[in-house]
């Protein structure tokens, strides 16, 4: 490491969720690399843009950090004390609308495969395209090692308030944030010994999962998510689930993970579902910890039963009870989690369910008049999951099916939305119908016999 000690703030060892991430890599990988895309509705200066980014990466402690691999399993991360982003602008009001936005994702996704050098932070690029006088699309170029979908949020929040406070001509600091020493401490006094005990018996049944509409006959050695299918929910369907979940005491969350088990429950006989979700593994007795930049995700596994006989308003305030007990243990390494799984149901076929509640910025109104909006402008991701089942809630309400399009094809992947979407609005005012109920009615029944039949045909 060429750095002298006194450009160095600290010496970290990794969070167990970054060790998790990282699963013997020596180099860096372009499987943890993501580019989200923000669309601007407002003037957005360029040199303003830059200047603040600057500001955002001296204030968190994360966007200063190396990672440094000394072989498998031997990992360390180094805060630097100044690091200074990559920043592009492009000026495209030039081009043709549609050719201008095209040329937008064409970046994205070219940017998508540029690897990061762990050593040399910040793990962090940003472009912005103006796209006409008053619409840009902000690219963030990131580094899965080292933020989630909260630090996303932070950044976004940081971003929009220096951009406005620097244009109408005031003085504007990032407020500097702690690091994640103070984390690493916390979770080294939890007793993830006993956690991993009591996942171990929350999945004493789990049931050797299968997934539906899986068209490859083999499965490959290394899966590869990159193919997203978007289906956003109208205001009025929005509307009901939420109304629905509060007459039923429980949250949208809880009819997300059911309506997504009950599908899953066809795959294979025994009326339980398998699959795993992340979560925030925030302690809320953790000073600061609101204002942590970093990949402080946890991994929770869920078997849940899926009787045709539950009523359905029992059935899913027992989902929100586990899921209320099961954030408990949220600091449980994700790679024991994973463990369990490979040890109790070694041919099961995982897939993961991602809830965002949290503020990423899309949706915020500005704070001034002349001020910035931002809605969302693009993604391009990746994951070792084979699917991945996301709720995206922070603006309007939108469910997103991430797959392996060697394994699933996208007519598939639609049919599968609008199943999920159609179990999920049938769930609310049926608290004392019964689950086999549900899976009768019109325009359920046909999609779950599809369900069960496409794993059938596999054999």
């Amino acid at each position: 490491m060429s750095s002298s000690a006194s450009r160095l703030e600290d010496i970290l060892p990794l969070t167990a969720c970054q060790e998790f991430f990282l699963a013997g890599e020596s180099a860096s990988s372009i499987d943890s690399i993501h580019v989200y895309g923000y669309r601007l509705a407002g003037k957005v200066d360029p040199d303003i843009a830059r200047r603040v980014w600057s500001e955002i990466v001296a204030a968190y402690p994360s966007l200063r950090t190396s990672l440094h691999i000394l072989s498998p399993g031997r990992a360390f991360q180094v805060i630097h004390h100044a690091a200074q982003p990559e920043f592009r602008f492009f000026d495209l009001r030039h081009m043709p609308r549609g050719e201008a936005e095209a040329e937008v994702a064409r970046y994205q996704e070219a940017d998508s495969a540029v690897l990061f050098d762990w050593r040399v932070p910040p793990l962090l690029r940003i472009a912005l395209h103006r796209l006409a006088d008053e619409e840009s699309i902000l690219s963030i170029t990131i580094d899965h090692l080292i933020f989630d979908g909260w630090s996303l949020g932070l950044a976004i929040r940081d971003f929009l308030t220096g951009c406005a406070v620097l244009a109408a001509g005031g003085r504007w600091y990032a407020p500097p944030a702690a690091s994640i020493r103070e984390y690493l401490l916390w979770h080294r006094r939890q007793d993830v010994q006993g956690a991993v005990g009591w996942f171990r018996n929350a999945m004493r049944d789990v049931p050797s999962q299968r997934l539906p509409f899986v068209e490859c006959p083999r499965w490959p050695d290394r899966i590869c998510a990159t193919e997203v299918h978007f289906l956003p929910l109208t205001e009025e369907e929005a509307r009901h689930l939420n109304d629905g979940a509060q007459r039923l005491g429980v949250t949208l969350y809880a009819l997300f993970q059911g309506a997504w088990a009950l599908i899953l429950s066809h795959c294979q006989k025994g009326e339980r579902a398998y699959f795993l979700s992340t979560s925030a593994s925030r302690p809320a007795d953790l000073p600061g910890v609101e204002s942590l930049f970093g990949l402080l995700l946890g991994v929770l596994p869920h078997c849940l039963p899926c009787a045709g006989a539950s009523r359905v308003g029992d059935w899913l305030r027992h989902i929100r009870a586990y899921q209320v007990e099961a954030m408990q243990y949220h600091f449980v390494p994700p790679g024991d989690v994973v463990g369990i799984q490979k040890e109790l149901a070694p041919l099961a076929q995982t897939c993961c369910l991602v809830f965002q509640n949290m503020d990423t910025g899309t949706g915020r109104e500005p704070d001034s008049p002349g001020g910035v909006t931002v809605s969302a402008g693009g993604l391009v991701s990746r994951s070792g999951y084979p699917l991945v089942v996301g709720a995206q809630v922070h603006s309007g309400l939108q469910l997103s099916l991430m797959y392996d399009p060697r394994l699933f094809s996208r007519a598939r992947i639609v049919s599968l939305a609008e199943l999920l979407k159609a179990v999920m609005l049938a769930l609310p005012g049926r608290e004392d119908a019964c689950l086999g109920d549900v899976c009768a009615l019109e325009g359920i029944r046909g999609g779950l016999r599809e369900v069960a039949a496409s794993v059938a045909h596999r054999g």
